[in-house]
């Protein structure tokens, strides 16, 4: 239930997810499916928010080998 807890540390409390399917057009689901992930994770656009404009850590996507890729 993402309204009792937090499903980004809901997640992270079980390491991390190694995959993200983001379908959603939201930024901010975006963001929760990036900080979900573990090191190495892989973060997968399906959707794009309407805007065009999302912002995702460059720091923490570089060094923790973070990859995101379209589909």
């Amino acid at each position: 239930n993402g309204k009792a807890e937090d499903p980004v540390e809901a997640i992270k409390k079980l390491g991390g997810a190694d995959a993200v399917v983001c379908v959603a057009v939201g930024a901010r689901v975006y963001e929760q499916a990036f900080n979900a992930l573990r090191r190495g994770g892989t973060l997968v656009f399906v959707a794009m928010p309407a805007d065009n404009y999302m912002q995702l850590p460059i720091f923490e996507t570089v060094l923790n080998g973070i990859k995101i890729v379209g589909s």
